[in-house]
Protein backbone atom coordinates (compact mmCIF):
# COMPACT_ATOMS: atom_id res chain seq x y z
CA UNK A 1 0.00 0.00 0.00
CA UNK A 2 1.62 3.09 -1.00
CA UNK A 3 2.44 5.75 2.13
CA UNK A 4 -0.19 8.08 1.48
CA UNK A 5 -2.77 5.57 1.76
CA UNK A 6 -1.40 4.17 4.76
CA UNK A 7 -1.45 7.36 6.38
CA UNK A 8 -4.76 8.43 5.48
CA UNK A 9 -6.18 4.57 6.68
CA UNK A 10 -4.01 5.15 9.94
CA UNK A 11 -6.05 8.86 9.68
CA UNK A 12 -9.43 7.07 9.67
CA UNK A 13 -8.67 4.73 12.78
CA UNK A 14 -8.15 7.68 14.94
CA UNK A 15 -10.58 9.98 13.44
CA UNK A 16 -13.87 7.45 12.96
CA UNK A 17 -13.00 4.37 15.34
CA UNK A 18 -11.03 6.56 18.46
CA UNK A 19 -12.37 9.79 17.93
CA UNK A 20 -16.15 9.65 17.01
CA UNK A 21 -16.89 6.00 18.14
CA UNK A 22 -17.58 4.87 14.51
CA UNK A 23 -17.08 1.41 15.68
CA UNK A 24 -19.23 -0.06 12.70
CA UNK A 25 -15.95 0.73 10.32
CA UNK A 26 -13.73 -1.50 12.37
CA UNK A 27 -13.60 -4.24 10.11
CA UNK A 28 -12.83 -1.90 6.72
CA UNK A 29 -9.74 -0.34 8.85
CA UNK A 30 -8.19 -2.97 11.04
CA UNK A 31 -7.37 -6.80 10.17
CA UNK A 32 -8.85 -9.42 11.75
CA UNK A 33 -5.92 -10.70 13.36
CA UNK A 34 -5.20 -7.09 15.43
CA UNK A 35 -2.91 -7.02 18.03
CA UNK A 36 -2.23 -4.28 20.67
CA UNK A 37 0.09 -4.71 23.48
CA UNK A 38 -1.40 -2.43 26.16
CA UNK A 39 2.07 -1.96 27.73
CA UNK A 40 0.39 1.81 29.38
CA UNK A 41 -2.13 -0.54 30.71
CA UNK A 42 -0.99 -3.51 32.50
CA UNK A 43 -3.97 -4.88 34.13
CA UNK A 44 -5.55 -4.67 30.63
CA UNK A 45 -2.87 -7.32 28.59
CA UNK A 46 -3.08 -7.68 24.57
CA UNK A 47 -5.93 -6.39 23.04
CA UNK A 48 -6.23 -9.40 20.24
CA UNK A 49 -8.52 -9.90 17.13
CA UNK A 50 -11.01 -7.32 15.83
CA UNK A 51 -13.79 -8.00 18.00
CA UNK A 52 -11.88 -7.69 21.39
CA UNK A 53 -10.45 -4.43 19.83
CA UNK A 54 -14.17 -2.99 19.10
CA UNK A 55 -15.00 -4.21 22.63
CA UNK A 56 -11.97 -2.50 24.23
CA UNK A 57 -12.58 1.03 22.35
CA UNK A 58 -16.69 0.57 23.31
CA UNK A 59 -15.48 0.50 26.77
CA UNK A 60 -12.97 3.10 26.68
CA UNK A 61 -15.53 5.53 25.21
CA UNK A 62 -18.08 4.65 27.49
CA UNK A 63 -15.42 5.55 30.27
CA UNK A 64 -14.59 9.11 28.38
CA UNK A 65 -17.29 10.05 26.13
CA UNK A 66 -15.73 13.11 25.23
CA UNK A 67 -12.74 11.60 24.15
CA UNK A 68 -10.98 13.62 21.24
CA UNK A 69 -7.40 12.76 19.37
CA UNK A 70 -6.78 15.71 16.77
CA UNK A 71 -3.58 14.84 14.43
CA UNK A 72 -0.77 17.41 14.22
CA UNK A 73 1.64 15.02 12.75
CA UNK A 74 2.36 11.66 10.37
CA UNK A 75 5.26 10.46 9.28
CA UNK A 76 5.12 6.92 7.00
CA UNK A 77 7.66 4.72 5.82
CA UNK A 78 7.40 1.39 4.36
CA UNK A 79 4.69 0.17 6.33
CA UNK A 80 4.93 2.08 9.25
CA UNK A 81 3.07 5.24 10.19
CA UNK A 82 4.12 7.26 13.27
CA UNK A 83 1.48 9.45 14.06
CA UNK A 84 1.43 12.56 16.94
CA UNK A 85 -1.41 14.03 18.16
CA UNK A 86 -2.91 16.00 20.54
CA UNK A 87 -5.81 14.11 22.81
CA UNK A 88 -8.72 15.90 24.75
CA UNK A 89 -10.23 13.90 27.77
CA UNK A 90 -12.65 15.68 30.12
CA UNK A 91 -11.58 19.05 28.65
CA UNK A 92 -8.08 18.63 29.30
CA UNK A 93 -5.69 18.05 27.36
CA UNK A 94 -2.88 15.86 26.85
CA UNK A 95 0.41 16.21 24.33
CA UNK A 96 0.91 12.63 22.93
CA UNK A 97 3.65 11.11 20.91
CA UNK A 98 4.11 7.40 19.27
CA UNK A 99 6.75 6.36 19.00
CA UNK A 100 8.68 9.52 20.82
CA UNK A 101 11.93 9.56 22.64
CA UNK A 102 10.55 9.31 26.78
CA UNK A 103 11.47 12.03 29.15
CA UNK A 104 9.94 13.11 32.37
CA UNK A 105 7.42 15.68 30.76
CA UNK A 106 6.52 13.65 27.79
CA UNK A 107 4.68 10.10 27.80
CA UNK A 108 5.33 7.82 24.89
CA UNK A 109 2.76 5.60 23.28
CA UNK A 110 3.65 2.61 20.95
CA UNK A 111 1.37 1.42 18.72
CA UNK A 112 1.13 -0.93 15.56
CA UNK A 113 -1.67 -1.97 14.41
CA UNK A 114 -2.00 -4.37 11.18
CA UNK A 115 -4.07 -2.36 8.74
CA UNK A 116 -6.04 -3.50 5.89
CA UNK A 117 -4.35 -3.67 3.02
Amino acid sequence: MPLEENKALARRAIDEIWSKGNLAVGPDIYSPNFLSHQHSHPDIGDVRGLSALIEFVREFREAFPDFHDTIDDQVAEGDKVVTGSIVAVNSVLIEMEIECHQSLTESCFTNRHPFRS
